[in-house]
């Protein structure tokens, strides 16, 4: 999910490497307990006195967010508190997001999610962010058959968002067609006594969201 920088998760510790504005590569806690201090969580969308952006994680009692138009971490060397971010005027991110229009035929008030570019063995993909929209699972999956190339043209390069009935449409014909490639996975008991794999989970939730 990240651009011009190097990133590491830790899944262990909720950790993520990331180039700052300053040229340091930190390392940030992403976790809910760091970054719920002040009262954010991990790629939430904001609104800023610079810009709209997504809040990233903790390094040294500061936050660290990323601005849509710049790449690298930035953060308020005097903001050490919750009360002091409420200060600087960094509101919940509830606009639409920029350009979204351009592909979201709904409008500015559609569900939506925002696009990142990103670059893996020499090649461009446009991958789905988090965000509130959600859910989880959904965004795994599409991020997962887009970097495998079974999925390469459902966020063509240059969009900046896409809309969410678009993905969930797209992901459940993939699951509908005749020979998809497998998903394995262990198999998981429903509330009706049956034995769902991870495949039918994901196409029952997508069932429920149409």
């Amino acid at each position: 999910m990240f651009s011009c920088c190097r990133a590491a998760m830790y899944t262990d510790d909720l950790y993520i490497e990331y180039h700052c504005k300053d040229d340091v590569i930190r390392r940030l806690d992403v976790s809910q307990s760091a970054v719920g201090y002040f009262g954010f969580y991990y790629q939430q969308r904001v609104t800023t006195p610079l810009g709209l952006g997504t809040v990233l994680g903790v390094c040294n009692g500061q936050l660290y967010f990323i601005l849509d138009s710049d790449a690298k971490a930035s953060h308020w060397a005097d903001c050490h508190t919750a009360q002091d971010f409420r200060v600087k005027n960094v509101l919940p991110y509830d606009a639409p997001i920029q350009h979204a229009s351009t592909v979201c035929s709904g409008g500015p008030s559609s569900d939506y999610h925002n696009l990142k570019k990103i670059r893996m063995n020499n090649k461009e993909y446009q991958i789905v962010m988090q965000s509130a929209n959600g859910p989880c699972p959904v965004i795994a999956l599409a991020n997962a058959l887009i970097l495998k190339g079974e999925l390469h043209d459902i966020v063509p390069l240059g969009s900046s968002a896409i809309a969410a009935t678009s993905l969930r449409g797209q992901l459940l014909a993939y699951l509908r067609m005749p020979h998809p490639p497998p998903l394995v996975a262990d198999d998981a008991p429903s509330k009706r006594g049956e034995s769902l794999t991870l495949a039918g989970l994901i196409r029952e939730k997508l069932e429920d969201l149409r």
